[in-house]
């Protein structure tokens, strides 16, 4: 629903990319439609330091609420180990993640009945 409530939101650009959550320790779904940050991680994989950005961590947070929203990023070391992440990585895809199953408005966790 948009803001008002009054009837849905305006289609928008997405980016959706599978991260793992120290959290919890699995494969979730980052699903991006701000600007800013989209504008953000752009910016840094130009920098030769974060060329490849699946070598970082990332902190993302929010402050605010509405039109007053503001976003930071900020990249961080890693936290898990490489092996540790791709662990849980291949675990997912033989549970059957898939997130081009998003494209049709699915679950990319499992596979419509």
């Amino acid at each position: 629903m948009n803001r008002e409530g009054t009837g849905p939101e305006a289609v928008k650009f997405a980016i959706a990319v599978p991260c793992y959550s120290h959290e919890s320790r699995t494969i979730q779904v980052l699903s991006i439609t701000q600007k800013s940050i989209i504008k953000e991680f752009d910016s840094l994989s130009q920098m030769e330091d974060y060329e490849n950005l699946m070598e970082w961590d990332f902190v993302l947070s929010k402050e605010g609420s509405g039109l007053n929203t503001e976003y930071t990023l900020r990249p961080v070391p890693r936290k898990t180990s490489q092996a540790v992440m791709d662990k849980t990585w291949d675990a997912a895809l033989k549970a059957g993640f898939d997130i081009t199953r998003l494209i049709a408005g699915g679950n990319p966790f499992k596979e419509a009945a």
